[in-house]
C-alpha cells in the first residue's frame, strides 16, 4: 500500500493500546459495542475469533471516513483447563477471589482472537483473522496471598482476575507461548500479518 492510510484500534483496552504504541504504530481508537455471548457448542478459540471479526466490522461501521484504512480488533479470554469454563472479567472482589482460587496451582489457557481488515470507501477489501493461545501456570497461593493480590486492585478489568504485566507477573510460575497474548494482543503475530498481508511498514510513524 503506497498511499497513506489511517490505522484504527477497535478496542477500549488500555493494554492493547499500549502494546501497539510500543510497536511504533500511530492509530486512532474506536469502541464498538458487541455482545460477548459464547454459543453453547462454540469452542473458546472459535468464540474469540468470531468476536474479533464482529468487533472489526462493528468498528468499521462507526468510522465515517471513506478514505483507505486499516482496523485491528481483538478479544481475549481465559479458559480453565480443568473444566473448560471461560473466566471473564470479575465483577466483584468475591468473584475475583473465586477466579484466583480456581486457577492457583494449575494451568489455564489464554486465547486471543484478532482480526485485521483493510477498507476503502467504507467497503472491506481484505480481511485476516487468527487465534493465538498461551498456556499459563499460576503458582500455588494461599488465602492470605490471594487477599494481598486483590489489595493491589489489578483484578477488576482483567480476564481471569490477574494482570500479567503488573503485580500479577509474580503469580505466574510458567508461561508457554506469547507473553503479549496474555496481556491482550499477540503482538508478534499481529505485526507479522500487517507486514505480510497488508505491506504496512509498522515501525514507521504515520
Amino acid at each position: 500500500m503506497k498511499t497513506k492510510i489511517s490505522i484504527y484500534l477497535a478496542s477500549a483496552s488500555p493494554r492493547r493500546r499500549q502494546l501497539l504504541a510500543q510497536a511504533g504504530l500511530k492509530f486512532k481508537i474506536i469502541k464498538p459495542a458487541v455482545k460477548e455471548i459464547q454459543g453453547g457448542e462454540e469452542k473458546p478459540s472459535d468464540f474469540v475469533l468470531r468476536l474479533s471479526k464482529e468487533k472489526a466490522l462493528a468498528g468499521l461501521n462507526k468510522i465515517k471516513s471513506k478514505t483507505p484504512l486499516l482496523l485491528i480488533a481483538a478479544d481475549t479470554i481465559v479458559v480453565s483447563k480443568q473444566d473448560g469454563l471461560v473466566l471473564g472479567k470479575p465483577k466483584t472482589k468475591r468473584d475475583a477471589a473465586r477466579m484466583l482460587r480456581k486457577i492457583q496451582g494449575k494451568q489455564h489457557t489464554v486465547y486471543t482472537g484478532y482480526t485485521i481488515l483493510f477498507a476503502s470507501g467504507g467497503i472491506v477489501k481484505k480481511i485476516v483473522s487468527n487465534t493465538v493461545r498461551t498456556d499459563v501456570t499460576i503458582r500455588t497461593l494461599n488465602s492470605i496471598q490471594i487477599k494481598r493480590y486483590l489489595f493491589a486492585g489489578e483484578s477488576y478489568d482483567k480476564a481471569g482476575a490477574y494482570a500479567a504485566q503488573g503485580v500479577g507477573a509474580a503469580l505466574i510460575k510458567e508461561l508457554r507461548g506469547s507473553y503479549s497474548n496474555v496481556v491482550g494482543l499477540p503482538l508478534c503475530e499481529v505485526l507479522t500479518d500487517l507486514d505480510h498481508f497488508f505491506g504496512v511498514p509498522y515501525l514507521k510513524k504515520y
